[in-house]
């Protein structure tokens, strides 16, 4: 039997719009392997909202904001000037998609956003990370998040706000339980990625942003990319959810790129290696030191090899020795898109699991190099294993290029994958 979910979506900038164009293109496969059918019955932008609770024509929507016009304008389900949180307080819906801009000074609009709707017994997944920044334990408590919750309060999903595609969560919430992590260091954050690669080539600084901007990966405010704090808020969403470490930004330190010379990167690349800007969790006595900086990775550290438009997210386990996952865009072709989770050898004598192929939505999941022994036991596959209304893993980790027409698919792809499985968590109530 087809479940039927009715969403509200709040934000309808690249990553909202480019949802739904998924959602659309992705209809027939969701109600053939989820049994499921998502429902838009409220969309918000900053003009205004559209609202309809027999469900609203998704082409329209996406069409109206092609061609950079509010919701508002739409005949007869359009409501100009109305705010998120009135769309949100005057429709009922099972689910929120919050993808607003991000504060995270002061979490909002999502903050109060996706506090309502947990209040309100609606489930939230999220693209955006202010609010979880601001205020994760008080999120945490009013959702299945908190200590013996069990099923009887609203799910709370976040796992695209973090490096999107990338399975920065998921990996370690779910894949090293049972395990003591010692070590997290992350590249999570493409913009500065590109500006420093575009240097080491010998583009200026202003030249290397400028082309961030204008494929879209920037954040509005780029001095939240340039100097570490969109790094350092995922590092704190890292730090409290997997961690379970309670932090704000204020435990983070935190120093950007504008001080790296051309000297450094070079020197960083006749070494072999390059030069990112790194965020670091780190084991000590009384729990783990934060920190965002730009760091020389050397040759032979997993995250040296990323390119431009890569993130990444290396955990250190004293059950699975070093894991690491990558991730690399290809815009809007879908069925291009390929994910990989390497874990390094631990043991000589340790037997690979071998490589294991399955497809998500047209991505081929798989372990890199069947040859590397992995630090994991066969019974706990590297690849994604689905089953019919679940999906068992999810964050696809998306590998091609992100200089392309459309380059913000990645959070939009990761938001449904979200919704569709959870934080590596538990399935959503309506699987």
């Amino acid at each position: 039997m087809t479940t039927t979910l009715r969403f509200i979506l709040t934000g309808l900038g690249n990553i909202g719009r480019t949802f739904l164009e998924v959602a659309l293109a992705k209809r027939a496969l969701l109600r053939e392997r989820y049994d499921l059918e998502l429902v838009p019955v409220g969309v918000v932008d900053a003009s205004g909202a559209a609202a309809d609770p027999g469900g609203l024509d998704v082409a329209a929507v996406v069409a109206l904001k092609r061609q950079r016009r509010s919701v508002g304008e739409l005949p007869g389900v359009g409501r100009p000037g109305q705010s998120a949180l009135e769309l949100l307080e005057r429709t009922s819906a099972d689910l929120l998609l919050e993808a607003t801009p991000t504060d995270p000074f002061g979490g909002q609009p999502g903050l109060d956003l996706v506090r309502a709707a947990l209040r309100r017994g609606t489930s939230a997944v999220l693209a955006s990370k202010g609010s979880l920044v601001v205020a994760f334990a008080e999120l945490a408590g009013l959702s299945d998040l908190s200590e013996g919750a069990g099923s009887r309060k609203p799910c709370l999903r976040f796992s695209g706000a973090v490096g999107g595609a990338l399975p920065s969560i998921n990996l370690g919430w779910r894949d090293l339980a049972g395990g003591t992590i010692t070590r997290v260091e992350a590249v999570l954050n493409g913009t500065t990625q590109m500006i420093l690669g575009l240097r080491t080539r010998g583009s200026s600084a202003a030249a290397a942003l400028a082309e961030a901007q204008r494929i879209g990966i920037a954040e509005p405010d780029a001095s939240l990319d340039v100097d570490g704090w969109d790094a350092a808020c995922k590092l704190v969403i890292v730090a409290n959810a997997v961690l379970r470490q309670r932090v704000g930004l204020a435990d983070v330190r935190v120093r950007g790129i504008g001080e790296v010379t051309d000297e450094a990167l070079r020197a960083a690349q006749a070494a072999g290696g390059r030069v990112s800007l790194l965020a670091v969790a780190e084991a000590v006595a009384d729990g783990y030191a934060l920190r965002v900086e730009p760091t020389q990775l050397a040759a032979e550290h997993p995250l040296a090899r990323l390119g431009l438009d890569e993130m990444g997210i290396v955990y250190h386990s004293d059950i699975a020795g070093r894991t690491t996952a990558t991730s690399l865009e290809d815009g809007p072709d879908m069925a291009r898109s390929t994910s990989t989770i390497t874990p390094a050898p631990m043991k000589a004598n340790v037997r690979p699991v071998g490589a294991r192929i399955e497809k998500l939505n047209g991505c081929s999941c798989h372990n890199r190099d069947a040859a590397t022994p992995a630090t994991m036991a066969p019974s706990m596959p590297l690849a994604i294993t689905m089953r019919r209304g679940s999906v068992m893993m999810a964050g696809i980790n998306s590998r091609a290029s992100m200089a392309t027409k459309n380059p913000m698919t990645m959070k939009p792809r990761a938001l449904m994958a979200t919704l569709l499985s959870g934080n590596g968590k538990q399935g959503m109530p309506w699987q």
